[in-house]
């Protein structure tokens, strides 16, 4: 991600802690998924909803952090909300977070897919504009 901006010419700023500063990066993305350990590191806080809430302050998209067996928690409209992770005996827990990212990632395309198709039958609205906003949100997106 590091190269990924310098190559467009992004700034690497850093804050008072020295951590990078991803804010300029994120200003261009829909959503952001951090690992608990990686929110951590980037605001300094142990308590994930009070980083989800820091995060928030500085970017306005959708912000979630995923803490393994502990589930997901995101914030929607300003609001916390927590999906605990279903109860399994693990045996290998590589590829765990990549599985749910790509199963979110996918769920997320099939309901704007689904969102755009049906747009135009809502009397003129355009996209998501034409969605309650209740059902635009990451409990709908993962089932």
């Amino acid at each position: 991600m590091c190269a990924a901006r310098t190559g467009r010419g992004l700034a690497r700023r850093r804050d008072e802690r020295g951590a990078i500063d991803f804010a300029e990066l994120f200003s261009s993305i829909g959503a952001v998924f951090a690992s608990v350990e990686a929110l951590r590191a980037t605001t300094g806080l142990d308590d994930d909803r009070a980083g989800l809430q820091r995060l928030a302050k500085q970017l306005s998209c959708f912000l979630a952090v995923t803490d393994g067996p502990n589930g997901v928690t995101w914030l929607d409209a300003g609001n916390l909300r927590h999906m605990p992770a279903f109860a399994v005996t693990a045996i290998d827990t590589l590829g765990a977070g990549d599985a749910f990212h790509g199963a979110f990632t996918l769920a997320l395309a099939q309901m704007l897919y689904f969102f755009f198709v049906q747009a135009p039958f809502t009397g003129g609205e355009d996209g998501l504009q034409a969605v309650p906003r209740g059902q635009w949100n990451a409990a709908s997106a993962l089932g």
